[in-house]
């Protein structure tokens, strides 16, 4: 391990869906590459807006399990052409289907594989929900007791010793400011947390209670003065572990949505 590595270099977004992971992580890559970062946004899915990252000056990488396993296998063959035969084989292809959580494993190494090589590279990671985090890191430790030892266990070995010597890693967990939203993700913090992570924070998302304009608004309807103030109980009840908090934002465009969330979100840095 260089010192370059002993920085937060891989920044992974999850939590429920709907909760705005996306756009905190867009968020965070800009407020990344404004501070003279080098950085790439990672998503697992193809995101609906591709125009956004060329206005954003953003790259971006989908991953894909077919051609990371495909590279992966061609490392340890020492030939592309080998590999993209026994990766098309039908046993090759039932093998990761019976042994679904084995694509994290490949895509995470994947990941880990561009920081090793770039240590200037700062990856941003928008996970599409809890259960694939959850399932990206839990299945190294689930294929380590499967195959016990082999190649496939040294390299997810190797793998997680680069992600904790190394101090690469930060978790943010999404939520909305509601009981049940940051119940789920204090759950989540708690799994991680038995895996050996431990650089989380829980980013409570769209908060109304924390938008200077409604702070300083002379007079609110009684219904958004109600919900303001359960907004404020449940984010004070809920303090016992480390969180941010992203005000709710007025803009409509997604780019002026960015912009105005990005000091805050990089306040989460």
């Amino acid at each position: 391990m260089t010192e370059n590595t002993n920085i937060e270099r891989l920044l992974v977004f999850t939590g429920k869906g709907g909760v705005g992971k996306t756009t905190l992580a867009m968020c965070m890559a800009c407020y990344l590459k404004e501070q003279g970062k080098e950085v790439l946004y990672v998503s697992f899915e193809e995101p609906e807006d591709v125009e956004i990252f060329l206005k954003l000056g953003i790259k971006k990488k989908t991953l894909e399990v077919a051609a990371s396993a495909e590279g992966y296998v061609g490392k340890k063959l020492g030939s592309k052409t080998l590999a993209r035969w026994v990766c098309e084989t039908k046993f090759f292809k039932s093998l990761l289907n019976m042994l679904p959580g084995f694509s994290y494993v490949i895509l995470l190494g994947n990941i880990l594989e561009l920081l090793h090589n770039d240590e200037n590279l700062h990856i941003v990671l928008d996970s599409p929900s809890s259960g694939h985090a959850i399932t990206m890191f839990e299945s190294c430790y689930n294929f380590k007791e499967v195959f016990k030892s082999g190649l496939i266990v040294d390299d997810i070995n190797k793998m997680l010793e680069y992600i904790h010597q190394g101090s690469i890693l930060k978790v943010y967990i999404a939520a909305l400011p509601t009981e049940m939203a940051i119940q789920e993700g204090m759950e989540l913090h708690s799994s991680l947390k038995t895996m050996g992570i431990e650089n989380i924070d829980i980013v409570i998302n769209n908060s109304l209670a924390h938008m200077k304009e409604l702070e300083q608004a002379p007079k609110l309807p009684m219904s958004l003065k109600a919900k303001i103030e359960l907004e404020k109980n449940v984010i004070e009840n809920s303090n016992q572990i480390s969180q941010k908090i992203i005000p709710h934002s007025l803009e409509v465009n997604n780019i002026q949505v960015i912009s105005d969330l990005k000091p805050s979100v990089g306040h989460c840095a």
